[in-house]
């Protein structure tokens, strides 16, 4: 009790000099002490403060990016979209004779880029309408990555368009469309 009676004189004490100070630099000093002496004995803790990100989560094998996620298949920390391989190849030769020795080293440095890691890295699939035999029919058109993640990964469209037509077109077909013959 004594203990507590002794903080809430000197708070009372610095408080009264602080209003008295014309100086914010002061104020905030003596308010500093103030906290400083009441957090010691246990009577005055500091706000706690919580933030909030808005940032998106991104969860495996995405990581995030600046404001958004990207992908990176091989969790190596680096967006795949970018990344490339670089593969170093050192050779040392050494040579001894009797009086000589002499040792040449080459180092070799090669960049390869990795084009996919999965389909959806090579575009999105379309549908587009086309004229076959004067009726209308449906071709679609996707993309699939061949060896993805590899250096000799490569990205192949493939087409593969209906044999029956989606609409048969009494006058003819142009650009996808039934002519109307009037």
């Amino acid at each position: 009790m004594k203990r507590i009676t002794t903080v809430f004189v000197l708070f009372i004490f610095l408080a009264s000099m602080a209003s008295a100070a014309s100086e914010k630099g002061i104020i905030d000093q003596i308010m500093d002490l103030i906290r400083g002496i009441l957090s010691k004995v246990g009577l005055w803790s500091p706000p706690t403060t919580t933030t909030t990100s808005t940032l998106p989560l991104c969860n495996p094998p995405y990581i995030q990016d600046g404001d958004s996620c990207c992908l990176d298949a091989n969790n190596n920390g680096v967006c795949d979209g970018v990344e490339e391989i670089t593969t170093t190849t050192v050779t040392t030769t050494t040579s001894t004779s009797t009086s000589t020795t002499s040792t040449t080293s080459t180092t070799t440095s090669t960049t390869l880029k990795i084009n996919c890691y999965s389909n959806i890295d090579c575009g999105e699939s379309k549908e587009e309408y086309v004229c076959h035999n004067d009726n209308v029919y449906s071709k679609r058109t996707s993309f699939i990555c061949m060896s993805p993640g590899t250096p000799s990964s490569k990205c192949v469209e493939r087409q593969v368009q209906d044999n029956t037509p989606l609409i048969k077109c009494m006058h003819g077909c142009a650009e996808g469309k039934c002519v109307n013959q009037e």
